[in-house]
């Protein structure tokens, strides 16, 4: 019994709605069974401890049917029942949360009872309610046309052959609303096309984007966020699409849906990624900053959801651009919040970073030294900065020991993608060339080879944690010495 799909069901009830429930299941509008209330009764005093208190099947059968013989198939047909209840249940709260769309069908059948003035008395109702909505998506949109629908039916009834415009105002509240779903789903294959390389056919892609780029500025603003989203994800690289959709969601950031918001910001830190990883345009860091502290502001990271990914970018960006006294406080805040499997890595790898900032080369090495992450990623992280933290102290025998190790691990780690290993390997042997060029006593020699290792750092197609610009940093200073 505790692993049947009804105590399943009712183990997923929040205490509100199992009291509901109850209430719902003694209704004599849904049942009017008394043997399916009592055996309800029985086994919803046990929530929600069903896994540990819940009786077996044959002392739940004798507390309903007292001196009755246990009969399986009569227990069965009686929690099939309840089971059905409660999937009524669900679906009756849903539709008391709908009160709009509730409202709309009730406005239907006063219509069909011909309740003229309890129906215009309604519709005004209905009518200031969904004003009143607050943000207005694809439910909202979709209620708009529906209400516009049904005065138009109205009214043919009442006044035939006019009001002609209502029909006109539905179809253009109908068309928005085709084009925001339209738009969502284009985004949601566009990003599968580009993550998992997934064969969508985008039907009616450039007809229905000429349409929205054309009606733009007559849709509301969720309208205008997903035609943003998909514009900018069709080329990462456009800095107006990414500029419009960025000032689109900070100024309207208290209308737009959690989830919405969600989705629009990870896409903008994406465009930053592309630019600085790929691009090697190193002004996108600091808007990376910015953005971090939009996404904090408006709650869309708090610290009861922030995965250690993310508080490390946070700390990893802030500490590049050196705002050193607000990315400390960060760390402070929200670190102690992070999930304690790898609360200890993250805290010792901000402190690396925050100190390799401060030029503070040892600490940085000290804390590096003591992070083990499980991923892949955050591996090829760790080994990276360490190598370049041993070099900066001038330490180059250990630094090429711990090339000789990352080398090791790129060639066996089957998670990472060609082009991450392929970059990882140009950074190491480029930083092995550097060490040759701070050795070599001959500074004429010592051009030569940087001059050539400059042109070779110049044509690295990535960034990737941004080796390509500290190889560029770290060889304008050995140029500097060999001058």
């Amino acid at each position: 019994m505790k692993d049947t799909r009804l105590i399943q069901l009712l183990n997923s009830f929040s205490a509100k709605e199992i009291k509901l429930f109850a209430d719902f299941i003694h209704s004599p509008y849904f049942n009017k069974n008394e043997k399916v209330m009592k055996l309800a009764d029985v086994i919803i005093k046990y929530y929600p401890a069903f896994e540990k208190k819940l009786p077996t099947e044959e002392k739940l059968f004798a507390a309903v049917f007292k001196n009755e013989q246990y009969d399986y198939f009569k227990f069965r047909n009686y929690t099939s029942d309840i089971l059905e209840l409660a999937l009524d249940f669900l679906k009756t709260e849903k539709l008391q949360e709908q009160k709009i769309a509730g409202n709309i069908s009730k406005l239907e059948n006063l219509r069909i009872h011909n309740q003229d003035k309890i129906y215009e008395k309604e519709f005004l109702k209905t009518e200031k309610q969904l004003l009143e909505t607050q943000q207005p998506g694809a439910i909202h949109l979709f209620e708009k046309f529906r209400l516009k629908k049904e005065e138009s039916e109205y009214n043919t009834k009442i006044n035939p052959n006019t009001h002609h415009e209502l029909t006109q105002h539905g179809l253009d509240v109908f068309t928005e609303y085709i084009v925001l779903q339209c738009m969502d789903y284009y985004g949601l294959m566009l990003h599968d096309q580009m993550q998992n390389n997934v064969p969508y056919e985008l039907k009616l892609f450039n007809e229905m984007l000429a349409y929205a780029e054309e009606n733009y500025v007559q849709f509301n603003t969720i309208t205008r966020v997903y035609i943003d989203l998909v514009r900018l994800m069709q080329d990462i690289t456009q800095t107006e699409r990414y500029e419009r959709l960025r000032n689109l969601l900070r100024e309207n950031h208290n209308k737009i849906p959690f989830e919405l918001l969600e989705r629009g910001y990870v896409h903008l830190v994406d465009f930053c990624a592309i630019q600085i990883n790929r691009m090697g345009n190193n002004e996108y860091v600091r808007e990376v900053h910015n953005l971090h502290r939009d996404i904090l502001q408006f709650h869309i990271q708090t610290k009861g959801n922030m995965a250690y990914q993310d508080f490390l970018n946070v700390v990893k960006i802030a500490a590049v651009i050196k705002e050193f006294e607000w990315v400390e406080k960060f760390i402070h805040e929200y670190g102690p919040h992070l999930a304690e499997n790898e609360r200890e890595n993250s805290m010792q790898f901000s402190y690396a970073i925050v100190a390799y900032y401060k030029e503070d080369f040892d600490r940085a090495i000290r804390h590096m030294s003591s992070v083990n992450f499980k991923d892949p990623i955050m591996k090829i992280q760790v080994k990276s900065n360490t190598i370049r933290y041993l070099y900066e102290e001038k330490l180059y025998e250990q630094t090429l020991a711990c090339i000789d190790a990352f080398a090791h691990y790129l060639r066996r780690e089957k998670m990472l993608t060609d082009e991450i290993i392929s970059s990882h390997e140009q950074f190491i042997g480029y930083v092995k060339e550097m060490i040759k060029i701070e050795l070599e006593p001959d500074k004429r020699e010592k051009l030569k080879l940087t001059t050539e290792l400059t042109n070779k750092v110049l044509n690295m197609n990535t960034n990737y944690f941004g080796t390509k610009n500290w190889l560029k940093k770290k060889l304008g200073i050995s140029y500097q010495k060999a001058v």
